[in-house]
């Protein structure tokens, strides 16, 4: 049966490996098409704002290649509230539905003021 075993990989799926990616999310399409939600950094320039991005991964071959779509706009990660460090929560979940992705991920909002962060949805119907 698939999945009662599991091989050590040593693997980075966003295409950008020198900055984090966080917040993993993971679904599979009945065709077999594996999905990974996830934010990263890739963005930021080291200077404020924390430009951070959200990215769909999606794989058509098992997790041998890759490609990304990115989802929804940058936003300020220091925008969110602090919780031992910027977090927006545990918000971000990953749908599916024949053959698209549903990515549910929060972003901060606004420049000035009281931190704010809202949720978003989006559709992802990856070719491949």
């Amino acid at each position: 049966m698939p999945g009662r075993t599991w091989r050590t990989v040593s693997l980075a799926i966003n295409a950008v490996h020198t900055t984090q990616a966080f917040n993993p999310q993971i679904r599979v399409l009945p065709d077999g098409t594996i999905g990974v939600l996830y934010n990263d950094f890739r963005s930021d320039d080291a200077g404020a704002p924390l430009v951070t991005s959200t990215w769909l991964a999606h794989s058509h071959d098992g997790g041998q290649t890759w490609t990304e779509t990115k989802v929804g706009g940058n936003y300020d990660m220091t925008r969110a509230p602090v919780a031992r460090g910027f977090f927006l929560g545990d918000y971000d979940a990953l749908g599916a539905a024949g053959t698209t992705f549903t990515p549910i991920f929060p972003q901060t909002t606004g420049t000035s003021g009281p931190a704010a962060d809202n949720i978003y949805a989006a559709t992802v119907t990856p070719s491949a």
